[in-house]
């Protein structure tokens, strides 16, 4: 059976601070969507994938030190 769904991608810099303020409002996105993340993997990341959730690792480069 193929999924209809619509899918919302979330792209953030933060896994932590995604979890720690927009949990609740990605719980009720999934009720109508297929939700994915995209972010660093900082904390919680492993907290959205027990959630269900798809999540893809990205890079940040923030926090490279160039000579």
């Amino acid at each position: 059976m193929k999924n209809n769904r619509k899918k919302v991608m979330i792209l953030t810099n933060h896994s932590y601070m995604l979890y720690r303020f927009r949990k609740e409002l990605i719980e009720e996105l999934m009720k109508n969507y297929d939700v994915v993340l995209s972010m660093p993997f900082v904390g919680h990341h492993e907290d959205f994938i027990n959630m269900g959730l798809r999540c893809i690792e990205t890079v940040s480069y923030t926090h490279l030190t160039l000579p």
